[in-house]
């Protein structure tokens, strides 16, 4: 409830609720980028970073999502690598992935 006295409306009381967000600093050039990746999509700015936050894996995540591929390749096949043989493995892919760059 406003104070009394205080300079309120239905628009600025309801704007304020809804502004309980935060302020990320960002260069100008990815404000504009993601400015551009929000009209495009006819989104906004926030609802982009709320998607990537969303969509992103943190380490423990991705650790964690690897742990269980291998439990299950192991599950079903009876095949458990070796440190060794994972560490080529993914020394293989990252090769790869920057051979498509």
């Amino acid at each position: 409830m406003p104070f009394r006295g205080s300079r309120s409306n239905l628009y600025t009381d309801t704007y304020t609720c809804a502004m309980a967000d935060s302020m990320i600093r960002v260069p100008s050039e990815v404000r504009d980028r993601l400015a551009e990746l929000a009209k495009d999509r006819g989104s906004s700015i926030g609802a982009i970073v709320g998607e990537y936050a969303r969509s992103t894996p943190t380490e423990q995540e991705m650790a964690a999502k690897a742990a269980e591929a291998r439990q299950i390749l192991y599950e079903l096949s009876g095949y458990r690598a070796s440190e060794e043989e994972e560490r080529a493995s993914l020394a293989e892919l990252e090769r790869r992935i920057q051979s498509l760059r």
